[in-house]
């Protein structure tokens, strides 16, 4: 069910052209849900993270292949082993900025014309 949510977040996310940057974390988070497999029996995990090696052995590779590829197309990286879903999010998601800052550049065309009497 969390796959096809975050596969779904996936594709309204590309079809934006201003990405929202509270979609694109639910989205990454949707897919660390998938990865890190956070409920079920076979939860080892605390927080997202547990022993190494230990999740492998009832991993679902039909879910954890695509949630990495996921992630890594999303964010150009996947969780490290001993990393929170928290620390993650927080180091791949960037605080959403809506101001623009520039300069009005006045008499442009003065400043081209002294150029050319100061070639001359």
């Amino acid at each position: 069910m969390h796959q096809i949510y975050a596969t779904a977040l996936q594709a309204k996310l590309k079809s934006q052209e201003q990405k929202d940057p509270e979609l694109f974390s639910k989205c990454v988070s949707e897919w660390l849900f998938v990865l890190r497999q956070t409920n079920g029996e076979e939860n080892l995990s605390f927080h997202g993270i547990g022993l190494p090696g230990v999740g492998k052995f009832w991993e679902d590779e039909d879910r954890t292949i695509p949630a990495k590829q996921q992630l890594f197309q999303l964010t150009g990286r996947v969780p490290k082993i001993w990393e929170t879903n928290d620390k993650f999010l927080k180091r791949v998601t960037k605080e959403y900025d809506s101001t623009v800052t520039g300069a009005v550049l006045k008499g442009k065309d003065k400043i081209r014309d002294e150029d050319k009497d100061k070639e001359k």
